[in-house]
């Protein structure tokens, strides 16, 4: 946003409003006169969101030579909808992770099979998908809820949805354990 007033604006809490009804609160710091800032107006109705996660495992064959392991496959699958009609796309920041296997048993091990090309990018670095929607992802060091990119399996994607328009989020990972090795996921 940008002060268009003649006033400084003083940092405190902002109340907002939207056709006369309460939307959110947010806070501001001192902004100037011209001087632009950021904040949160609110949650966009118009914007769609659901969210999957599937999961199938499956063991390796008996060997003589190599430990069993269990491979489970997990497949997040996000869906963002603007449906906004006219002239109104909306940039969009979806904020994912992936477990990340601990070092307390090493055998126990996790691989990102998609989005194609994240797992070999440095943290920050920009992954151009090829997408037809222009949609972007990246290992997250920009924001405390991603501060620890890559090390922490925490990705960004990012982008423009047209008017209308729908994305699909897809991310896909493989955790490999030998079959008597008891593991869980634990969230933050």
């Amino acid at each position: 946003m940008k002060n268009t007033s003649e006033y400084y604006l003083l940092p405190g809490t902002l109340s907002v409003f939207l056709n006369d009804s309460y939307v959110s609160k947010t806070g501001v710091f001192g902004v100037g006169t011209g001087d632009t800032f950021r904040c949160t107006l609110g949650m966009d109705t118009s914007i769609q969101v659901s969210n999957a996660l599937t999961e199938t495992s499956g063991v390796s064959a008996p060997s003589s030579f190599v430990e069993q392991y269990t491979t489970t496959t997990y497949v997040s699958t996000t869906t963002l909808r603007n449906r906004h009609t006219g002239d109104y796309p909306v940039n969009i920041i979806e904020r994912s992770s992936i477990p990340v296997a601990s070092n307390e048993d090493w055998r126990i091990r996790v691989f990102l099979k998609g989005p194609e090309g994240l797992a070999t990018a440095e943290d920050g670095v920009e992954v151009d998908l090829g997408r037809r929607d222009g949609i972007k992802v990246k290992w997250g060091i920009d924001q405390e809820q991603t501060k620890n990119g890559k090390n922490g399996g925490k990705f960004i994607w990012y982008g423009t949805i047209s008017p209308g328009e729908e994305v699909v989020l897809v991310s896909e990972w493989d955790v490999r354990a030998p079959v008597d090795t008891e593991w869980r996921i634990k969230s933050e």
